[in-house]
């Protein structure tokens, strides 16, 4: 179930403190742990949402920003604590979000970037398949991660008018 995150914040927040040192979810933080997660104060330019399983257990956050101006969708950030069957409810909430993006708050596209060795780039591969989006492009050694490695990566779009044409 998707749900505003500002109720499971004290949760979340303890969630995202732990993950920013665990190479596992490097993905997500993109970087050296820092503060690279906070709960917005306003929900004008942003969304933060989490993911809950069947037992009402915080399995996943999804969050992004966007440009009002283009209504352009950025930083879509997806990041899944889920395990076993508890990820395909996580899969189905992040299709969810991307739908209520164009139908719901009347985005126009979607843009997110997943490094090259991401284990869920093959998710987002599927996803952007169904959706009818796209990669758009290839970022050659754009971040150091917390593996202390410099990694790739692509970015990945998905355009409204697709979207509505391919449900």
């Amino acid at each position: 179930m998707l749900v505003n995150a500002k109720a499971y914040e004290n949760e979340l927040k303890e969630l995202m403190d732990n993950a920013q040192y665990d190479v596992k979810y490097q993905w997500a933080s993109g970087s050296w742990g820092s503060d690279w997660f906070s709960m917005p104060e306003n929900s004008y330019d942003s969304r933060v949402f989490v993911s809950l399983n069947d037992d009402g257990e915080v399995i996943g956050v999804i969050l992004y920003q966007f440009k009002i101006s283009c209504l352009s969708v950025d930083g879509l950030c997806a990041m899944s604590f889920a395990e076993g069957g508890d990820k395909w409810i996580y899969g189905q909430d992040l299709k969810q979000c991307i739908d209520d993006m164009f139908n719901v708050y009347g985005m126009n596209r979607v843009e997110w970037h997943c490094y090259a060795d991401n284990p869920a780039i093959k998710g987002y591969r599927k996803l952007i398949k169904r959706c009818g989006g796209r990669e758009v492009g290839f970022l050659k050694q754009n971040a150091r991660l917390l593996d202390g490695k410099i990694h790739d990566s692509y970015i990945f779009e998905i355009m409204k008018e697709d979207y509505l044409n391919k449900e």
